[in-house]
């Protein structure tokens, strides 16, 4: 819980300091995550708003006119340039509908993926090489040969990050 916003410093968590030595450490970050009402879990938010923070993953860009600033991608100062990310991510609603939606074309029921990607990644330099989403997961109608070839198929990417 970011119990003060960034106006006030949180007292230190173990936790959060170590996930951001690992953030800057790492080349490729991995996101893995089931989308729950057009979103990602509350406890991944948290997570990325305690460590993603001003002066680890962007600063803001004080010069200039915010809006044009905001037109040209000038808005935060991207602290993370030259990092890549990758997302797996499931949901009950259809893969097409993520694939679609998730890009630049964003809307309320895709934003299980477009935030992390257009918004937190991006405005902090992260490249996102890929996204997988397997939808359909959790309906009645998915089987279990279905959650075997979604395995499958995250093995076989997972070994050539």
């Amino acid at each position: 819980v970011l119990r003060y916003g960034y106006r006030k410093r949180m007292e230190k968590d173990e936790n959060i300091s170590r996930s951001q030595e690992l953030l800057l450490w790492a080349d490729h970050i991995v996101f893995v995550y089931p989308i729950w009402w057009s979103s990602m879990p509350s406890l991944l938010k948290g997570w990325i708003d305690r460590v993603f923070t001003p002066g680890i993953a962007y600063s803001s860009n004080k010069s200039g006119i915010f809006v044009i600033n905001f037109i040209m991608g000038r808005q935060f100062k991207k602290l993370l340039k030259g990092k890549t990310a990758e997302i797996f991510a499931t949901s009950q609603g259809p893969t097409w509908w993520y694939k679609i939606f998730s890009g630049p074309v964003s809307i309320p029921d895709s934003y299980g993926v477009s935030v992390l990607k257009n918004a937190v990644l991006n405005h902090c330099g992260i490249k996102t090489k890929r996204v997988t989403t397997f939808g359909n997961m959790g309906r009645d109608s998915n089987t279990l040969e279905q959650r075997n070839r979604f395995l499958k198929k995250v093995e076989k990417i997972a070994k050539n990050i």
